[in-house]
């Protein structure tokens, strides 16, 4: 439950993050109609959580920024009217900003004012993505269905979609044409694990298993 509620109010755009708890726990509950209710009242609380706390504080919250222009309200009714103002936006961002998004996942060191060298970046990266995929072969491994992968993977997608509209609504003069780069890639950190669970993971001999903790510690 605290796992629960700590995702759902981290950040607004995270609200569906909280169901992948509800899909790994599928196995527990029988029919197609239970899971699916399941699914929901996680989907449901998670939203109720974000919308009581953005009205706890509504009397306090302040604008992120205060440029001429801002207008959540309108943006939204922008983009509701014409979705591409918003796809156009997050396409010329992506485009031109790919690296940024990859060198802030791991972002500044010490006192933020330390920036890695994109080998250590690499490195670092490549290191969790292949502790991620790998297990030893004797240890046992989550048997999720096609369909239970194809939930993790939308919420995942999902996330990244509202991480990037919420960014839209509040940075972003309305109708601008870029998200101004306020994005980081460390704003999907919670993304990455649903990532992993849906790709196969590479199987090791066993020894691995006896193994790994000095590897992991040694990078």
């Amino acid at each position: 439950a605290g796992c629960f509620a700590g995702l759902a109010l981290s950040k607004v755009a995270y609200l569906l993050v909280p169901a992948a708890l509800a899909i790994a726990l599928f196995n527990r509950v029988g029919s197609a109609g239970r899971r699916a209710a399941w699914l929901a009242a996680a989907v449901g609380v998670s939203l109720a959580l974000d919308l009581g706390w953005l009205a706890m504080i509504a009397p306090i919250r302040t604008p992120p920024r205060n440029d001429p222009g801002l207008d959540a309200a309108a943006q939204l009714r922008l983009v509701l009217h014409d979705p591409m103002v918003f796809i156009r936006a997050v396409e010329f961002d992506v485009s031109r900003r790919a690296l940024h998004y990859y060198d802030s996942f791991i972002d500044k060191l010490g006192y933020l004012d330390v920036v890695p060298p994109r080998w250590v970046t690499t490195g670092l990266t490549a290191w969790l993505v292949f502790f991620g995929l790998t297990r030893a072969r004797g240890e046992p491994t989550p048997r999720f269905t096609l369909t239970e992968r194809a939930l993790f993977a939308a919420i995942a997608v999902a996330t990244v979609i509202l991480t990037m509209l919420l960014q839209y609504l509040d940075w972003v003069t309305v109708g601008g044409r870029d998200l101004r780069g306020v994005l980081q890639g460390r704003h999907y950190y919670p993304v990455v694990p649903l990532l992993l669970i849906v790709l196969p993971r590479l199987s090791l001999p066993d020894g691995w298993a006896r193994y790994r903790p000095y590897v992991l510690g040694l990078g």
